[in-house]
């Protein structure tokens, strides 16, 4: 498996919003579920039962809407109502421990739950390797790279055993399956920098400590640096004029040119969610969800802090199923459509203090873009365009509308 993210902070955006986006991919067939988790309050008694550890919870928990492996309690990714988004890619450094810890989907879902901030979800981070440790020697790749965002600033942390480093992203950042952090780091975890002198992993000249250089493996990963490298050109090649729409093309164009260079059809990787996040405003930020290996992804937008259809987390909807690409299309510009009507009726809802009636109108348009899906799936798979073309004339969808 493996995993791309990007970001992109206000400075490098059209409209001066934070945008995260994330390819997840895999050789295998496995599929990702949604996980609608809400706020809540717990007991000074309670515990979460991870893998390799029993944790004590906090008094408080964020709502969060994530993603989910396939028989896992961890996030790959999420956002939570205090609009942060973290994602978690996974590397292999020399400081693979013999004893258990935290993975890096636990983490990553124990962050969306107790963060406040991006720069809150980083010390949460920290603070629960340094506790508990982190990594599953037995996993291909043991050690985890976290892209950490909010609304006006972003980092990545890159951990090693229970080590790690931080670096604020100034405008954006791509991330890929392997570390990337050398001497560009703000934050160091405590003792390091003693810890690879005394090893030997570093000279003890008064350089500053070269994270991946002194803690990385023998050989990095060329797949994922050659995936990071492409991202990085194109988020470089686009800073300033990004937005969603620009930012969900740029990762379907980034898959499909680095699955190109696997000529294996055995690791010919398939590619199981693409999310894009827009983080801003008073209210719970959009995700735009795309599960599955279609070319043409079709993105439904989820609201972080409403409660998601039964659908989404029993049957959820994902575009390998026969629909049209006409109809895929009219349904991507619906939908987007309604999105933006949404996020604008939702702001105003937010100033007058009505979070109820937001979260109710967030429920409906979720409904609504699940019928549509619905619809459309039970149409004949062999529908032509001129078809289409007559089913675009003749039967327009339904407007935005909550009842």
């Amino acid at each position: 498996m493996g995993c791309d993210m990007l970001v992109a902070l206000g400075p490098a955006t059209v409209q001066g919003h934070t945008l995260f986006g994330l390819n997840w991919f895999d050789i295998s067939r496995q599929r990702l579920r949604l996980r609608s988790l809400p706020a809540s309050y717990h007991s000074p008694d309670e515990t979460i039962p991870t893998a390799h550890a029993q944790l004590p919870q906090v008094r408080h928990t964020c709502a969060v809407l994530g993603v989910q492996p396939e028989k896992g309690w961890g996030l790959v990714f999420g956002c939570n109502d205090e609009r942060v988004a973290v994602g978690v890619a996974g590397w292999r450094s020399q400081l693979v421990g013999s004893a258990p810890g935290l993975t890096g989907t636990e983490l990553t879902r124990l962050a969306l739950e107790r963060g406040h901030s991006a720069r809150h979800a980083a010390e949460v981070l920290t603070d629960l390797i340094a506790r508990h440790g982190q990594g599953d020697p037995a996993a291909e790749a043991p050690d985890s790279v976290f892209l950490i965002a909010d609304a006006s600033e972003a980092c990545v942390l890159e951990v090693a055993g229970n080590c790690w480093a931080l670096l604020e992203c100034p405008q954006s950042r791509a991330v890929s399956d392997a570390g990337l952090i050398r001497q560009d780091w703000q934050r160091l975890s405590p003792g390091l920098a003693d810890r690879a002198i005394q090893n030997g992993w570093w000279h003890d000249d008064g350089t500053k400590l070269d994270f991946v250089g002194s803690l990385g493996g023998a050989v990095a990963d060329a797949w994922a640096m050659k995936r990071w490298s492409k991202a990085t050109l194109a988020l470089a090649q686009q800073q300033g004029t990004l937005d969603v729409y620009g930012l969900r093309r740029l990762l379907a164009e980034h898959f499909e040119k680095v699955a190109r260079g696997q000529a294996s059809a055995d690791s010919k990787p398939r590619r199981c969610a693409t999310l894009v996040a827009r983080l801003h405003g008073p209210s719970a930020p959009v995700l735009w969800f795309a599960g599955g290996a279609s070319a043409a992804p079709l993105h439904f937008p989820l609201l972080a802090d409403a409660e998601l259809p039964e659908a989404w987390t029993s049957h959820p909807p994902h575009d390998d199923a026969p629909i049209p690409r006409a109809v895929a299309e009219r349904l991507q510009s619906q939908f987007d459509q309604d999105a933006e009507e949404y996020c604008s009726e939702a702001r105003h809802l937010h100033e007058r203090g009505e979070q109820a009636a937001a979260r109710r109108l967030a429920q409906a348009l979720m409904h609504k873009h699940l019928e549509q899906w619905e619809a459309a799936c039970r149409r004949p798979a062999a529908l032509t365009s001129a078809a289409a073309s007559a089913l675009k004339r003749d039967e327009e969808l339904a407007p935005f509308a909550f009842g």
